[in-house]
């Protein structure tokens, strides 16, 4: 029989955990006998594997698909779209094969004037400028509201 234990709101919006008897804390956090992977692994890229890895297609011009490890859906949907506002790219498109395998498929084609590797080192170029760009204004909005000398106040 298993009993359920309290989740304080910080830590777990009131919601309940479900633990085995006898457990507390960290233990019953992370549940002996559980049938599911270690959380490490969605992140850790093992040895053996490389975190991205390119397939030239065969049967489609200037096409491949690239192997994104340790990735999901946040990665594969930024640089599909990133991708496609590039005039070179005529395809551009992402699979996860089954929510527990962690990597993202990414196929993308483009014009005889580029590769798809070429396409897809400026998408994550471009990206990283968007990201620059975009912890400079939070950073900036932070440090406003924070200047006790601004109308603004943090909520």
């Amino acid at each position: 029989e298993r009993a359920a234990a309290p989740v304080s709101p910080a830590a777990g919006g009131g919601q309940r955990a479900r633990t085995l008897p006898g457990q507390t804390g960290a233990a019953a956090a992370a549940a002996p006998g559980m049938n599911r992977p270690d959380q490490y692994e969605k992140f850790v890229v093992p040895d053996h594997l490389q975190k991205v890895s390119f397939e030239r297609d065969t049967k489609v011009p200037n096409a491949g698909t690239f192997l994104l490890q340790r990735e999901d859906h946040t990665a594969g949907n930024l640089l599909r779209m990133q991708l496609l506002r590039n005039e070179q790219v005529l395809f551009s498109g992402y699979m996860m094969p089954h929510p527990l395998d962690y990597h993202v498929v990414l196929k993308v084609q483009t014009t005889k004037h580029s590769t798809p590797v070429e396409a897809v080192k400026g998408a994550v170029a471009d990206l990283r400028e968007e990201l620059k760009t975009l912890r400079g204004a939070v950073e900036a909005e932070v440090a406003r509201a924070r200047d006790p000398s601004s109308d603004m106040q943090l909520g």
